[in-house]
Order: C-alpha cells, then sequence, then structure tokens
C-alpha cells in the first residue's frame, strides 16, 4: 500500500500544466472571459460541432471563462485526480477522464441549450463517479479506516458539487453526464487489488495511449484553428462546464 500512495500522479499534473498553459494563451489573445477568444481556441459550439469541428468536444475541456472558473476546477481535479491516479494507476486515471470529458461533452450537445460551453468540470464529475464506484461498491480495495474517510469525502463532494451545478450559467448537463460516464467506466477501470496496480496491464497502456492522443490532437486544432481564425462570432449563451 505505501508504494500505491508514493506513485507521482504525472496524469493529474500533466492536466493541470495544459489546462494552466491555455488560460495563459486564451488571456494573451485577448482574455478568458473573450467569447471570441474562446471560440477561436476551440470551445464546444454545436453548430460547429455538426459541421465535422469534432476536435471541439475535446478542447472545450482545456478552457475556462475566468479566473475563478480555471482556479476551482484545476484545485478539485488536484485534490480528486491526485487520489483516484494513485488507486487506479496512471492509465487507468487517464482513461477514466477522457472516457468522463467525452460523455460530458456528448450529453452538453445533444441535450444542452447553450451556445458555447468550456470547462473541465464534466470529466472532474466523472472522476466523482469512479470515486463513488471505489468507495460505496468495492469494499476489498481500500483498508476500512481509508475508505471510512473517503466515504465521507465522496458524499461532501458530490453535495457540493451537484448544488453548485444549479447555479446560473452553469453546464448542468454536462456535469451529470461526466458524473454518469464515470460511474460506468469506473465499474471496468477498477483494479483488483490496490497493491497490484503499480504496472498497468499492456492493454491498458494502449487505451492510456490512444486517450493521451486524443486529448492532444484536440488540444493542437484549437490552437491550429486559433492560429488561423480571426473572424468575430455571435454566441448568445455561455455555459461553464466540460
Amino acid at each position: 500500500m505505501r508504494v500505491a500512495w508514493r506513485r507521482k500522479p504525472w496524469v493529474t499534473w500533466g492536466l493541470l500544466a495544459v489546462i494552466a498553459a491555455m488560460f495563459v494563451i486564451e488571456e494573451w489573445l485577448g482574455g478568458s472571459e473573450d467569447n471570441i477568444v474562446l471560440t477561436r481556441l476551440g470551445g464546444q459550439i454545436p453548430g460547429e460541432i455538426w459541421f465535422g469541428a469534432w476536435w471541439r468536444l475535446v478542447s472545450s475541456a482545456f478552457l475556462h471563462a475566468g479566473v475563478l472558473h480555471v482556479g476551482l476546477n484545476s484545485y478539485v481535479l488536484w485534490i480528486v485526480g491526485s487520489t483516484q491516479e494513485r488507486i487506479l494507476g496512471s492509465a487507468r486515471f487517464l482513461a477514466a477522464y477522457t472516457f468522463s470529458l467525452i460523455c460530458a461533452s456528448l450529453a452538453s450537445l445533444f441535450l444542452s441549450d447553450a451556445d458555447l460551453t468550456v470547462g473541465a468540470s464534466g470529466a472532474v464529475f466523472g472522476l466523482f463517479g469512479v470515486e463513488a464506484i471505489v468507495v460505496f461498491l468495492r469494499h476489498d480495495l481500500l483498508p476500512s479506516q481509508v475508505r471510512k474517510s473517503h466515504s465521507r469525502n465522496v458524499l461532501i463532494n458530490l453535495a457540493l458539487n451537484i448544488a453548485n451545478s444549479f447555479q446560473p450559467n452553469i453546464a448542468t448537463i454536462a456535469h451529470f453526464g461526466g458524473g454518469l460516464g464515470g460511474a460506468l467506466i469506473g465499474a471496468f477501470l477498477v483494479p483488483h487489488r490496490f497493491e497490484t496496480e503499480a504496472r498497468s496491464s499492456p492493454a491498458w497502456n494502449v487505451v492510456a495511449v490512444a486517450c493521451a492522443l486524443l486529448l492532444v490532437a484536440g488540444v493542437a486544432a484549437g490552437l491550429w484553428n486559433a492560429a488561423h481564425s480571426t473572424g468575430e462570432v455571435s454566441v448568445l449563451q455561455v455555459h461553464v462546464g466540460p
């Protein structure tokens, strides 16, 4: 068990680094709360996605509208992600985060009326779903004392974030889409024993590489689009979420 907790959460650190870098680019291009900037860098716009800009499903999760938005999402990702990555292993954790991100974006695309959606909170909600699976359904995975403390944290996190999901201009649909996706994928991701997940299986390593390539492609497409587009856009309703 000591070995597992000594693992470095490299994926969590990497995700946070990309989110921070994209926020700096947003500010450099004109401001993180500027709809034109968010659109150019890959905010989720349903019309663009239906016409082939699939990469916006991914790039939108690395963009944030304002310091408070990026700060809160980054903090929660750091707290929850660091723990989950140590439990699941980096490969499984990256798969869980990516699947949750896609579920959140698709839920927003099909069920939300927002014209522009940005944020990592849908993917983070997926981590809450995974955490719930670990704590409440896999009693053999964690020591009893650790599980009890985690149970309290899960309930508090879920209560606070569900309540926050119903605030104005919050991507509620994306939050619940990501949470459901995380709970579903969590059933397949949780290792059989906590101590034996020091090394990921070759199959999960392949999945992790595919997920990494997908995330990199989405962010790269957003940067390419920003470098080649300067036109103004009209956005009526902005939601922050996935």
